[in-house]
């Protein structure tokens, strides 16, 4: 039996401190899963931190997304308005 994780999506979002991951991964005891890893670099060290979220979580993990991003948009739009 093969124990390795296989990729099935990769992508990077790079920024001023290091870099975003996500891939979606097919694990030969969990099944599919989709991984967010947070890279930091300072003074050639780096930090990650990971997230983990299961399919049965995706249609909940992408709720709160949508309602933190209206709430981000309309802070934004707000913030446009009183310049």
């Amino acid at each position: 039996m093969e124990s390795e994780n296989k990729t099935v999506y990769e992508g990077t979002i790079k920024v001023k401190s290091g870099e975003y991951r996500f891939a979606v991964k097919d694990s030969p005891r969990s099944g599919r899963y989709f991984l967010m890893e947070d890279v930091r670099i300072k003074d050639g060290k780096s930090r990650t931190e990971r997230v983990v979220i299961y399919p049965e979580l995706m249609d909940a993990f992408d709720v709160e997304y949508q309602k933190a991003k209206a709430l981000m948009d309309h802070a934004a739009a707000q913030q446009q308005q009183q310049q």
